[in-house]
């Protein structure tokens, strides 16, 4: 079976596996030991994780998307791979999912396949911006020369925008609103096929508070043709 294929059970998830509401828990405490692991592969993130770690028979996909309480981030700049600077303030307008991974993380790799359907279903109103931690450009360009995806990659060679967005597990995805605010975010890879996962997406495309106004969806800008099987 090819490894990067989505698991079956993923799509069959309760909501409140997948979502969960602001408590009084600092956000991002759900971490997979996978995605722990992850975070000290080649020094590439902080050693140190001040979280509790989930059971280690828990099986892929099963990060939690929680809301977060942070009204701001740092808005950011980066090359992407395809050579020119792409701004995160060009996206205001559209529902932004910002993921940072690498190309080593093996959650980060098996997490592409339902990534890439969502940017499919939603190419005009949602921006999926993956930002590499710290990895040299060859080695990403080679990986997805040979892994296709929909979206955009980005470069984040000196690890700068992942210190400032508090990152401390790869792989991690903040979703922002129209406005380009913090909505959620997921510390480890998340079943984005799942009706939970599809739910909180829709529910930020029709929130009637999300657009900006007069701001224009940008296009979107592939690094690659469509992900394949």
């Amino acid at each position: 079976m090819n490894r990067m294929a989505a698991p079956e059970a993923r799509g069959n998830r309760h909501t409140s596996d997948i979502v969960r509401t602001a408590s009084a828990g600092p956000p991002m405490r759900d971490l997979t030991r996978r995605t722990v692991l992850c975070a000290g592969v080649a020094g590439v993130l902080l050693p140190a994780l001040p979280v509790p770690l989930r059971a280690a028979s828990e099986p892929p996909g099963q990060a939690i998307l929680e809301r977060t309480a942070a009204e701001t981030l740092p808005s950011f700049t980066l090359p992407e791979l395809g050579g020119r600077d792409v701004a995160l303030s060009a996206q205001a307008g559209r529902v932004v999912l910002v993921h940072f991974f690498a190309t080593w993380c093996e959650p980060c790799r098996e997490e592409l396949p339902a990534l890439s359907r969502l940017a499919t279903d939603h190419p005009q109103d949602v921006t999926i911006l993956a930002v590499d931690v710290g990895e040299v450009d060859l080695r990403v360009r080679r990986f997805f020369e040979g892994l296709p995806v929909p979206f955009t990659v980005a470069l984040d060679r000196d690890r700068a925008v992942t210190r400032q967005w508090g990152i401390s597990a790869l792989p991690s995805t903040v979703i922002l609103d129209r406005a380009l605010r913090p909505r959620w975010r997921a510390a480890g890879d998340v079943a984005w096929d799942a009706p939970a996962a599809r739910a909180v997406i829709a529910e930020l495309l029709s929130s009637s508070s999300n657009p900006v106004p007069g701001a224009a969806a940008p296009e979107p800008s592939p690094s690659s043709g469509g992900l394949t099987q």
